[in-house]
């Protein structure tokens, strides 16, 4: 595993790392990170402090790949091969605190996320009531979805899947989501528990993506 930083230049690392990939976590369970080229990167990990809003980070050159650090402490390396495209990639994990010089805390291999759903991953925010607070909703490559509409203290589990180039998901409480995406601009229809797809929705306005690929 790596122990000191590397000298590919920052364009060079963009052009390899930029972009979405599955990782797993401490607990054997997947999630996404999605790569900036700013340096910046965000988790659709909902374990965190940051719960149904993912996890912020940033990312630098470190060994032969880059080394994400998260606001809570952990931290992922990535790896990729130097074939067109990259290849299948190697994860190394290490947990607040430890030392980096330290055998990571796990290890796995990193899958690219799947292209009819990497439209609409990663983390978002809508509001139902003008001034009310605003709900984060995450949704996973794996096709689970989260949002904190009932409080920070108890996320809503849902699922979700991409239909007629809209991603669609349905709450464990009954309520219902659509979002969709044009050059750019992103909007959100919503509905009650016990209306579908193809009623009214509750509300139809626009949506912000706190974190998604291009």
């Amino acid at each position: 595993f790596p122990t000191s930083a590397t000298s590919e230049t920052d364009a060079a690392l963009a052009e390899r790392y930029v972009g979405g990939f599955v990782l797993v976590g401490a607990r054997n369970v997947s999630f996404d990170v999605i790569i900036r080229a700013n340096g910046t990167a965000h988790s659709t990990l909902v374990e965190g402090p940051g719960g149904a809003s993912g996890e912020a980070g940033r990312w630098r050159s470190y060994g032969n790949g880059v080394l994400i650090e998260y606001a809570s402490g952990w931290r992922d390396w990535l790896r990729v091969g130097n074939a067109p495209g990259g290849a299948l990639l190697q994860q190394a994990t290490w947990k607040p605190k430890q030392s980096l010089l330290e055998p990571p805390f796990a290890t796995a291999r990193v899958l690219p996320i799947d292209e009819a759903r990497a439209p609409f991953v990663g983390v978002f925010t809508i509001e139902l009531e003008e001034g009310s607070s605003p709900i984060d909703i995450t949704l996973q490559s794996s096709g689970r979805a989260f949002s904190n509409a009932r409080g920070g203290e108890k996320l809503v589990p849902g699922v979700w899947w991409v239909e007629d180039d809209r991603a669609r998901m349905i709450w464990a409480d009954g309520w219902r989501n659509e979002f969709s995406r044009n050059n750019g601009d992103w909007a959100h229809r919503t509905w009650k528990p016990g209306a579908t797809f193809s009623s009214a929705p509750r509300k139809s306005a626009a949506l912000e993506a706190v974190a998604s690929l291009p």
